[in-house]
């Protein structure tokens, strides 16, 4: 099982797509997610919450530029994102009621196995059809 911290040292030889935009904002995520996991008790609900909020920007910013380039699979990676947003936000409320426990443990063990399996499969994708749409 992939853990973040395994997901941040293996970020660099593993995560890189190409498009910088994309590779920066992913290793924010990361950063973000080894930070909350690390959280003291006090901070940990500030730093779900911003982590939340980060996703959430991210997944716009991604969809908006797959878009752009009319990108084939959007609609299925789209739904991919959308399913995580519905969870993260789910662990949000509950986190900001103090019931932090099950959402320690999903971001450890659960989010870092999805980001792996997002970023080499659809992620990868998209990257490779922006990279080749942008050139011609």
């Amino acid at each position: 099982m992939l853990d973040a911290k395994q997901l941040r040292d293996a970020f660099e030889k593993d995560y890189q797509l190409g498009l910088p935009q994309l590779d920066k904002i992913h290793e924010e995520f990361v950063t973000l997610l080894l930070e909350t996991i690390n959280s003291s008790a006090d901070a940990f609900i500030r730093n779900f919450q911003r982590l939340f909020e980060h996703t959430q920007l991210h997944f716009f910013e991604e969809e908006a530029r797959m878009a752009a380039f009319e990108f084939a699979g959007f609609a299925e990676h789209s739904a991919d994102h959308a399913l995580l947003l519905q969870v993260l936000e789910q662990m949000n409320e509950a986190v900001a009621k103090g019931e932090t426990d099950t959402a320690k443990a999903w971001l450890n063990e659960q989010l870092p196995e999805w980001f792996d399996r997002h970023t080499r499969t659809m992620d990868s994708a998209a990257a490779d059809w922006v990279g080749a749409h942008a050139v011609g």
